[in-house]
């Protein structure tokens, strides 16, 4: 569960590419939590929601 919750503040930062860039590690960890049901069923609830 802690890292579904760090995935997604960490999905903020995610457009600024050059933080990552050094961190292939972080990367697949990012893409691994993003991957997972939970997240993706997260993300579809959030998509629900109004702008």
């Amino acid at each position: 569960m802690a890292d579904l919750n760090v995935a997604e503040v960490v999905r903020y930062a995610q457009p600024a590419k050059e933080l990552f860039a050094e961190f292939p590690a972080v990367q697949s960890w990012i893409a691994a939590c993003q991957s997972r049901p939970a997240f993706q069923a997260m993300m579809a609830e959030r998509e629900k929601e109004p702008a």
